[in-house]
């Protein structure tokens, strides 16, 4: 992880960079007129990784499972409790 961090943070423009193995994604805040998104990429393939952006939607689809998981769980709560 810090391999990672350290190497983002690295890049000109790069302000910060934080990996999460356990959620297998990363965050990383930089400059635009200093970097791309295409940069941060070709450095994940430079040191080992892959790496996809997350889109809109794909954070939309995040809170849908959320929010599903929630209510799956506050279902078998109530369910557990009127047995």
């Amino acid at each position: 992880m810090d391999r990672i961090e350290k190497g983002l943070k690295n890049l000109e423009g790069v302000k910060n960079a934080t990996v999460n193995f356990a959620l297998e994604s990363a965050s990383v805040t930089y400059e635009s007129p200093l970097l791309s998104p295409a940069d941060i990429f070709n450095k994940f393939t430079k040191l080992g990784y892959s790496a996809v952006e997350k889109t809109n939607a794909t954070k939309t689809e995040n809170i849908k499972n959320k929010e599903l998981s929630h209510h799956k769980n506050r279902f078998l709560f109530s369910a557990i409790l009127s047995a």
